[in-house]
Protein backbone atom coordinates (compact mmCIF):
# COMPACT_ATOMS: atom_id res chain seq x y z
CA UNK A 1 0.00 0.00 0.00
CA UNK A 2 2.60 2.42 0.51
CA UNK A 3 4.28 2.57 -2.75
CA UNK A 4 0.59 3.37 -4.45
CA UNK A 5 0.37 6.55 -5.91
CA UNK A 6 -2.61 7.97 -4.65
CA UNK A 7 -0.50 7.03 -0.89
CA UNK A 8 2.17 9.49 -1.76
CA UNK A 9 0.34 12.18 -3.07
CA UNK A 10 -1.66 11.98 0.62
CA UNK A 11 2.23 11.42 2.41
CA UNK A 12 4.17 14.21 -0.24
CA UNK A 13 1.78 16.97 -1.61
CA UNK A 14 4.09 19.42 -1.79
CA UNK A 15 5.99 17.25 -4.58
CA UNK A 16 2.22 17.41 -6.80
CA UNK A 17 0.72 19.99 -8.45
CA UNK A 18 -1.60 22.46 -6.60
CA UNK A 19 -5.58 20.67 -7.79
CA UNK A 20 -7.30 22.50 -10.71
CA UNK A 21 -11.17 21.23 -9.30
CA UNK A 22 -13.39 22.54 -6.47
CA UNK A 23 -16.43 21.38 -4.72
CA UNK A 24 -19.53 23.49 -4.37
CA UNK A 25 -17.91 25.18 -1.06
CA UNK A 26 -14.14 25.78 -3.08
CA UNK A 27 -12.63 22.84 -1.43
CA UNK A 28 -9.70 21.96 -3.81
CA UNK A 29 -10.09 17.94 -4.82
CA UNK A 30 -7.08 16.19 -4.62
CA UNK A 31 -8.08 12.24 -4.79
CA UNK A 32 -12.22 11.96 -5.09
CA UNK A 33 -11.41 8.44 -2.85
CA UNK A 34 -14.09 5.85 -4.18
CA UNK A 35 -15.63 2.67 -2.62
CA UNK A 36 -17.07 0.50 -5.20
CA UNK A 37 -17.66 -3.20 -6.23
CA UNK A 38 -15.72 -4.29 -9.22
CA UNK A 39 -18.32 -5.79 -11.30
CA UNK A 40 -15.91 -8.53 -13.13
CA UNK A 41 -15.14 -9.98 -9.02
CA UNK A 42 -17.52 -9.12 -6.41
CA UNK A 43 -14.74 -7.32 -4.57
CA UNK A 44 -14.74 -4.05 -2.65
CA UNK A 45 -11.81 -1.50 -4.54
CA UNK A 46 -10.96 1.81 -3.04
CA UNK A 47 -9.16 4.31 -5.60
CA UNK A 48 -8.85 8.11 -6.81
CA UNK A 49 -11.29 8.99 -9.16
CA UNK A 50 -8.41 11.80 -9.89
CA UNK A 51 -5.42 11.38 -10.56
CA UNK A 52 -2.18 13.49 -11.70
CA UNK A 53 -1.21 13.19 -15.57
CA UNK A 54 0.90 15.39 -17.60
CA UNK A 55 0.99 17.79 -14.49
CA UNK A 56 -2.96 18.53 -14.57
CA UNK A 57 -5.76 16.64 -12.40
CA UNK A 58 -7.99 14.41 -14.34
CA UNK A 59 -10.86 11.88 -13.85
CA UNK A 60 -9.99 8.41 -14.26
CA UNK A 61 -12.28 4.86 -14.07
CA UNK A 62 -12.09 2.05 -11.28
CA UNK A 63 -10.77 -0.12 -14.43
CA UNK A 64 -7.91 2.37 -15.42
CA UNK A 65 -7.21 2.18 -11.41
CA UNK A 66 -7.32 -1.32 -10.98
CA UNK A 67 -5.50 -1.56 -14.05
CA UNK A 68 -2.61 0.72 -13.41
CA UNK A 69 -1.83 -0.69 -9.34
CA UNK A 70 -3.30 2.61 -8.32
CA UNK A 71 -5.93 0.93 -5.81
CA UNK A 72 -6.72 -1.40 -2.82
CA UNK A 73 -8.74 -4.28 -2.82
CA UNK A 74 -10.80 -4.94 0.40
CA UNK A 75 -12.14 -8.16 -1.09
CA UNK A 76 -15.84 -8.57 0.74
CA UNK A 77 -15.78 -5.89 3.51
CA UNK A 78 -17.88 -3.10 2.17
CA UNK A 79 -17.71 -1.50 5.77
CA UNK A 80 -13.51 -1.50 5.52
CA UNK A 81 -13.41 0.14 2.28
CA UNK A 82 -16.00 2.56 2.64
CA UNK A 83 -13.73 3.34 6.00
CA UNK A 84 -10.98 3.75 4.47
CA UNK A 85 -12.42 5.71 2.16
CA UNK A 86 -13.83 8.24 4.34
CA UNK A 87 -10.52 8.32 6.54
CA UNK A 88 -7.46 7.70 4.65
CA UNK A 89 -6.17 11.43 4.77
CA UNK A 90 -6.07 11.76 8.41
CA UNK A 91 -4.55 8.19 8.72
CA UNK A 92 -2.25 9.15 6.61
CA UNK A 93 -0.86 12.77 6.72
CA UNK A 94 -3.04 14.76 9.76
CA UNK A 95 -1.87 17.60 8.18
CA UNK A 96 -2.67 16.73 4.65
CA UNK A 97 -6.02 19.25 4.64
CA UNK A 98 -3.71 22.17 6.43
CA UNK A 99 -0.93 21.96 3.27
CA UNK A 100 -3.64 22.81 1.12
CA UNK A 101 -5.52 25.82 3.62
CA UNK A 102 -3.30 28.65 2.17
CA UNK A 103 -4.23 27.77 -1.59
CA UNK A 104 -8.05 27.15 -0.64
CA UNK A 105 -7.61 30.81 1.19
CA UNK A 106 -5.77 32.25 -1.58
CA UNK A 107 -8.66 31.12 -4.03
CA UNK A 108 -11.68 31.97 -1.85
CA UNK A 109 -10.25 35.79 -1.24
CA UNK A 110 -9.95 36.62 -5.13
CA UNK A 111 -6.66 34.94 -6.44
CA UNK A 112 -8.41 33.49 -9.68
CA UNK A 113 -5.80 35.45 -11.65
CA UNK A 114 -3.03 34.33 -9.99
CA UNK A 115 -3.91 30.73 -9.48
CA UNK A 116 -4.25 30.61 -13.68
CA UNK A 117 -1.28 32.01 -14.09
CA UNK A 118 0.09 29.36 -11.84
CA UNK A 119 -2.20 26.91 -14.19
CA UNK A 120 -0.38 28.21 -17.31
CA UNK A 121 3.04 28.17 -15.68
CA UNK A 122 3.39 32.00 -16.65
CA UNK A 123 6.39 33.29 -14.03
CA UNK A 124 6.58 36.83 -12.51
CA UNK A 125 9.61 38.50 -13.41
CA UNK A 126 10.48 39.61 -9.60
CA UNK A 127 8.79 40.55 -6.50
CA UNK A 128 7.16 43.41 -7.82
CA UNK A 129 5.91 42.01 -10.88
CA UNK A 130 4.23 39.25 -8.43
CA UNK A 131 2.67 42.10 -6.47
CA UNK A 132 1.16 43.47 -9.54
CA UNK A 133 -0.22 40.81 -10.65
CA UNK A 134 -1.53 39.62 -7.17
CA UNK A 135 -3.27 43.18 -6.94
CA UNK A 136 -4.52 43.28 -10.83
CA UNK A 137 -8.07 43.86 -10.88
CA UNK A 138 -10.56 45.18 -13.74
CA UNK A 139 -13.48 47.75 -12.81
CA UNK A 140 -16.72 47.14 -14.14
CA UNK A 141 -16.92 50.35 -16.15
CA UNK A 142 -13.51 49.16 -18.34
CA UNK A 143 -14.60 46.80 -20.84
CA UNK A 144 -11.47 43.92 -22.69
CA UNK A 145 -10.29 43.67 -26.20
CA UNK A 146 -12.71 41.91 -28.05
CA UNK A 147 -11.66 39.38 -30.32
CA UNK A 148 -8.48 39.49 -30.31
CA UNK A 149 -6.60 36.24 -29.07
CA UNK A 150 -3.50 36.23 -26.81
CA UNK A 151 -0.40 34.88 -28.65
CA UNK A 152 1.49 33.97 -25.96
CA UNK A 153 1.54 33.96 -21.79
CA UNK A 154 3.60 37.33 -22.17
CA UNK A 155 0.73 38.92 -24.13
CA UNK A 156 -1.68 38.23 -21.00
CA UNK A 157 1.06 39.63 -18.64
CA UNK A 158 0.94 42.96 -20.71
CA UNK A 159 -2.20 42.92 -19.87
CA UNK A 160 -2.76 42.03 -16.82
CA UNK A 161 0.56 44.47 -15.95
CA UNK A 162 -2.05 47.83 -17.82
CA UNK A 163 -5.09 46.96 -15.30
CA UNK A 164 -2.81 47.30 -12.06
CA UNK A 165 -4.50 49.78 -9.79
CA UNK A 166 -8.23 48.70 -11.01
CA UNK A 167 -11.12 47.93 -8.43
CA UNK A 168 -12.47 45.20 -8.94
CA UNK A 169 -11.62 41.90 -10.82
CA UNK A 170 -14.14 41.51 -13.88
CA UNK A 171 -14.80 37.66 -13.97
CA UNK A 172 -15.32 37.73 -17.68
CA UNK A 173 -11.33 38.16 -18.25
CA UNK A 174 -10.92 35.35 -16.00
CA UNK A 175 -13.30 33.31 -18.63
CA UNK A 176 -12.06 35.03 -21.30
CA UNK A 177 -7.88 33.96 -20.11
CA UNK A 178 -9.49 30.41 -19.65
CA UNK A 179 -11.56 29.96 -22.90
CA UNK A 180 -8.49 31.55 -25.27
CA UNK A 181 -5.96 28.66 -23.49
CA UNK A 182 -8.92 25.78 -22.96
CA UNK A 183 -8.53 25.45 -19.75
Amino acid sequence: MADLPFIDRVRNPQNYPNPTKFDKEGRPQTHLLSADIDDKTGDWVVYPKLVVKDGKYVEQSMRDAINSGDSINFGKDQDSAIEFSKTYKDKINPDFEKYYEEFRLKKEAGGEIQSLMDELGIQPIGEDQVFKMAMTALSPDQKIKQAIPYSSSKSIQKELDQLQGAEKLDLNLLAKLRKEFNI
